[in-house]
């Protein structure tokens, strides 16, 4: 029964409808779960109580809303029960590069892990090609005024900077491993700079 429809019998009756209201996977958002009257539980259907008795309403919710999983990383079938248990599902999505997860393996996803979502809602996936990879534009024996504009255009981030940088850069490096000009790195890598 509807809600308002519950309400309007209710106070026909000269009862006070007191409305709580829960999640439930199988009662429609609006629809009366359950009633109680609080001083008399035992009351069902028919029971006579006093005009000004006061009636829990229990209205639903509808279904609880779910947080998204993180998929990234999974393989397909993963990814698709995870999201089964939780009653949500998959839409694919052209696959892309990604530096989250190897190539075969889900490499993006949208909404991103934590959002709540409605039940039965799609999790938009790509299937990852593989890491995102660029070529380490020429840096080594450059001043920082053109070794710094060269890593950001070309998809870097600039970490730390060490050493005297009116000098001319010794060396680069990514997570303390060094590397040198055309050097494939994943796109979006931290590259620290050392200068003589």
């Amino acid at each position: 029964m509807p809600e308002a429809d519950a309400i309007a019998q209710l106070e026909t009756l000269g009862l006070v409808p007191n409305v709580v209201r829960a999640d439930n996977e199988d009662i429609p958002a609006g629809a009366v779960i359950s009633w109680v009257v609080p001083e008399q539980p035992s009351i069902v259907a028919g029971g006579e109580v006093l005009r000004g008795t006061g009636i829990d309403v229990t209205v639903s919710n509808g279904p609880a809303m779910r947080d998204v999983p993180l998929i990234v990383g999974m393989t397909l079938e993963q990814a698709q029960a995870a999201l089964a248990e939780l009653r949500l599902t998959l839409l694919e999505t052209p696959p892309s590069k990604s530096n989250a997860a190897a190539q075969g393996l889900i490499g993006a996803q949208s909404p991103p892990p934590g959002e709540k979502v409605a039940r039965d809602s799609q999790v938009a996936y790509s299937i990852s090609l593989g890491p995102d990879l660029v070529a380490l534009p020429n840096i080594i024996g450059n001043n920082i005024s053109i070794v710094e504009p060269r890593l950001t255009e070309a998809g870097f981030v600039v970490g730390k900077v060490t050493g005297r940088q009116q000098n001319k850069l010794r060396k680069a490096l990514v997570g303390g491993q060094e590397v040198g000009n055309g050097d494939e790195i994943p796109r979006g890598s931290t590259i620290d700079l050392v200068f003589p």
